[in-house]
């Protein structure tokens, strides 16, 4: 357990407002950045794995040449690298944020959307998808 160097006692909230509702929400929303950090590394390996960007040419599209597939261009990594290092931002994001939600619990400090890392972070994942999608589209 990663909080195992902690006396149990420094744990334990005595129950006066919503605390337990609170460190109950604090697990889920890690939960659901963990989920989005997932998506996000499947999109990274999807995109390396299956790009054809070429639909030009009249082959079955289950037949793959692995020659001619080999050579991914530049566009295609740095998609993948752009996806794979917003995922490792999500995991962690989530982990920062869960640890300081459950070290404020233990000093019994609440606090409420406080946090501008967050936002940023957020900010950067929406403008790079965007990003992503106008250049696929540009592309095509």
């Amino acid at each position: 357990m990663l909080l195992s160097f902690l006396p149990a006692s420094d744990l334990l909230i005595e129950n006066r407002t919503s605390e337990s509702r609170d460190i109950l929400m604090t697990e889920r929303t890690t939960l659901s950045w963990i989920k989005f950090s997932t998506v996000l590394s499947l999109a990274a390996v999807a995109i390396v794995l299956n790009y054809r960007i070429d639909t030009s040419d009249m082959r079955d599209p289950g037949f793959s040449d692995p020659v001619r597939d080999s050579k991914k261009p530049i566009n295609v990594i740095v998609i993948s690298c752009l996806f794979a290092a917003m995922s490792l931002g999500a995991v962690l994001l989530s982990g920062y944020n869960y640890f300081r939600a459950i070290y404020n619990y233990k000093d019994e400090r609440i606090e409420t959307l406080d946090n501008k890392l967050t936002s940023i972070f957020l900010t950067v994942c929406i403008v790079t998808l965007l990003a992503i999608n106008v250049t696929f589209m540009i592309v095509q």
